[in-house]
């Protein structure tokens, strides 16, 4: 239409207004195919300002020009993402910025400040929240950096105007510092209105990168890390240099730089930005431990103070600690434990040493761990060495911090022995199945009962257990025994004899609450009788139902009536 009426002499385009003005809230164009005026004409019909998002652009000056006509009309500016070669949007951008200081120079005219307007959002240069955070960070430092380099070849100001657009940006900066220089991240924090969190997703090693990143730190908030487990030397590294170039500079103008460093490393999830899964949790440890044996070479090499300022670090981080003691020293672990506050750690072992001095070391580590997870092999040669030793309070610490848990651990009676004689409110619990010895160890486990729990313990044990109890007529102990047994009676599958019926009854009379299991277990007949009489002890009875109910209808009425206050029997 517009090409058409010139050489017609009709008016058209009036007519069509109303269409243009219904149409999109968002006009796409792309300018290398299109021209900016045509842009302009349908821009200049519409009611309102409308948004334009750019899907192509175009170098030649005119064009540019041109563009910049359009600005009043236009409410948002974004660009489509182009992975394949961001830097053409960026050149347009820079060269449109370029050329509204230009205009503005030569003509008055506000035109920086209706440009950087309708730059003013968020997600800029995109117009929604969908685009890569760190791809959004690489676009602004480039526009940045290209900024700079034209007001330096041209002698124009633009990045005052610019201020606006950096303040409205991301909360996190992304930045690779081996392929950035340092002092762009510098000068874009500079502009900020308040400090901001910043992550590293690259680093440099040399001396004048270092030393220029401690200049942004009063910019900073929260500084993290990509979790990348391949470069975790270098980034331990990295931060290990930071801590010592502060603490060289600390030394050298008396400013308080280290402080400042740890706190923008002090939060829970140190040294990522946000909250991170399970898999993650040994990664910082792994990282905090690093940047602690780092800090320990900084200091003996040079003699600096380094470490001191860190305890606020690693206090907040983390809860969990995991340490492979294969590929770790133990002192390290010990050392770091020593810097928290009262509060103890939890801490698990993803890896272990046999060698004697490291468990020596290790159990050094136990009065500054709270809970501990470790290896079915490791927390035995951990036993075997304190009974060797006979260190009754590292002995304790252990049962402690592992609740007492030795079911994964093959005992012998010297060990046990040993660890019940304690004196200790400290229960133990033991696997039955991995210690087949205690089947024959009744009668020793007796004084012991009140300190001892036994786990998948076999029909055999128990009916050893209630005898060994019925021949002592130790009554008193029948509640310590069902506790140890969490008071199940299992007699499956077994043949009793007259003495292993009288010892059941003789626990059963003395019990309360007991759940027993006589499934396919042989009761002497007359026995059976006397049986029912005690059920009012048991909680739950497993057992084959029909031949108690076919003896229950043969007692006396009075009986039966006492007997209806019995538990209900369950049929399996």
């Amino acid at each position: 239409m517009y090409t058409h009426e010139p050489t017609t002499d009709l008016r058209v385009l009036s007519s069509l207004q109303s269409v243009f003005q219904s149409g999109p809230a968002v006009w796409f164009i792309n300018l290398s195919k299109i021209k900016a005026s045509i842009l302009l004409e349908v821009l200049k019909l519409q009611s309102e300002k409308k948004q334009v998002k750019l899907t192509g652009w175009s170098d030649e000056e005119s064009e540019v020009r041109s563009f910049l006509q359009c600005l009043p009309y236009i409410s948002q500016l974004s660009v489509v993402p182009l992975w394949s070669d961001p830097h053409e949007q960026t050149r347009f951008l820079v060269n449109l910025f370029c050329a509204a200081a230009e205009r503005e120079q030569q003509t008055g005219e506000k035109i920086l400040d209706l440009l950087s307007s309708i730059c003013c959002y968020e997600t800029f240069p995109y117009d929604n929240g969908s685009m890569d955070d760190e791809y959004h960070c690489d676009f602004l430092l480039d526009l940045f950096s290209h900024v700079k380099d034209c007001e330096t070849k041209t002698g124009l100001s633009v990045l005052p105007s610019l201020q606006s657009v950096f303040q409205s940006d991301p909360e996190l900066w992304f930045i690779n510092l081996s392929k950035r220089k340092t002092s762009i991240l510098l000068e874009v924090l500079k502009l900020q209105s308040e400090k901001k969190k910043v992550k590293l997703t690259g680093w440099s090693h040399e001396e004048s990168e270092v030393r220029s990143f401690l200049q942004c730190l009063p910019y900073i908030s929260q500084l993290s890390f990509v979790p990348l487990k391949s470069d975790l030397d270098e980034q331990t590294r990295f931060l290990g240099r930071l801590f010592c170039a502060a603490a060289e500079k600390e030394t050298q103008t008396g400013e308080k730089i280290l402080e400042l460093l740890s706190s923008v490393c002090t939060y829970k999830t140190f040294p990522f930005n946000n909250k991170y899964i399970n898999k993650d949790l040994q990664y910082q440890s792994d990282f905090l431990l690093d940047l602690f044996s780092h800090m320990k070479d900084c200091e003996a090499e040079t003699r600096l103070s380094v470490l001191p300022s860190l305890q606020s670090v690693f206090q907040s981080a983390p809860s969990v600690w995991f340490i492979n003691l294969s590929e770790r020293k133990t002192s390290i672990l010990l050392e770091v434990l020593k810097l928290q506050s009262e509060k103890k750690k939890k801490v698990k072992l993803t890896g272990s040493s046999e060698e004697e001095s490291e468990m020596r070391s290790f159990l050094q580590c136990l009065p500054y761990i709270s809970h501990l997870r470790l290896s079915e092999d490791y927390l035995q040669q951990l036993l075997v060495l304190l009974h060797d030793i006979q260190d009754q309070d590292l002995t304790l610490s252990l049962l402690s911090k592992v609740a007492g848990d030795l079911t994964s651990c093959c005992l012998n009676w010297e060990l046990l022995h040993y660890l019940l004689q304690l004196s200790s409110a400290q229960t133990i619990t033991v696997n039955l199945r991995k210690n087949h010895f205690l089947q024959e160890s009744a009668a020793r486990l007796l004084p012991f009962l009140g300190r001892i729990v036994f786990k998948r313990p076999s029909p055999s044990f128990m009916m050893a257990s209630i005898r060994e109890l019925y021949r002592a007529h130790a009554s008193h102990m029948v509640p310590s025994l069902l506790r140890s047994l969490d008071h199940v009676i299992n007699l499956s599958c077994r043949e009793l004899d007259s003495v292993d019926f009288a010892a059941l009854l003789f626990t059963l009379r003395h019990s309360d609450g007991v759940k027993l299991n006589l499934l396919w277990t042989f009761i002497p007949t007359e026995g059976i009788q006397s049986l029912l009489f005690t059920l009012d002890k048991v909680s739950q009875l497993r057992s084959d139902i029909r031949a108690c109910f076919h003896q229950y209808q043969c007692c006396p009425t009075q009986d039966r009536i006492q007997l209806s206050s019995a538990p209900v029997l369950m049929h399996h």
